[in-house]
């Protein structure tokens, strides 16, 4: 018998906490796009969301795996990617836009 003992419930527990700063993120930056009246600068605003939505798809996807087998599996590294790269373009667009 496989006994994952505490592991699957910390796992989901982060994966909740970044789903949770991501969000905060988002909404910081989406409350200052409103601020500051130019319109390009709520393309990281948008994209900071889609990434909360994508992080937030794959924890779910991992904890409803979880639940399913009992023991965690590793993530597609597809998935591990495209959430990385949205976030890294979130933050690199910010960056440039408020130069």
């Amino acid at each position: 018998m496989n006994d994952p003992g505490l592991q699957p419930e910390r796992t989901w527990l982060a994966w909740k906490r970044t789903v949770l700063s991501q969000g905060v993120c988002a909404a910081l930056l989406l409350h200052a796009a409103v601020e500051s009246g130019r319109g390009p600068v709520i393309l990281p605003a948008l994209l900071a969301s889609g990434a909360v939505c994508a992080t937030y798809l794959v924890a779910h996807r991992a904890h409803r795996r979880l639940r399913a087998t009992g023991t965690p599996q590793q993530m597609p590294a597809g998935l591990l990617a495209m959430v990385s790269a949205l976030t890294m373009l979130t933050a690199l667009t910010t960056v440039l836009l408020w130069l």
